[in-house]
């Protein structure tokens, strides 16, 4: 996860409440990744975000070569026409997005930030 510093977010427990951006459909793989880990190590809950489905620094229309369901209880929506998740989490819009930036090996540091290569999973 990228959050801005304005976004208010110091940890997983303050994704509560906030938009959550995702690449190109909600449930990706490195999107489930992220979440299974907030899930199992802070019990981070994905219905309590509102989620936006989006290009990350270009618009991008959501994947329609697989079906797009999400849970009942999880609100997701489209970005809007000619808008980017990055462009939008500057604008304060979305604070937060679910992005791969290296191995899916991750883990929540002391600053709430997402971080590649966690000795204590040993992976």
């Amino acid at each position: 996860m990228v959050r801005t510093t304005a976004s208010g977010i110091s940890g997983p427990a303050d994704l509560a409440g906030k938009t959550v951006g995702e690449l190109g459909i909600y449930g990706q793989d490195s999107g489930v990744s992220a979440k299974g880990i907030l899930m199992d190590e802070y019990g981070f809950k994905p219905e309590q975000c509102r989620w936006v489905i989006g290009g990350l620094d270009r618009p991008l229309d959501p994947c329609d070569f697989v079906p797009r369901p999400h849970p009942a209880d999880v609100e997701v929506t489209v970005a809007p026409d000619g808008k980017a998740l990055g462009p939008m989490r500057g604008d304060r819009d979305v604070p937060a997005v679910s992005r791969r930036a290296g191995p899916v090996r991750a883990a929540v540091d002391g600053a709430g930030s997402l971080r590649a290569g966690p000795a204590r999973h040993g992976t």
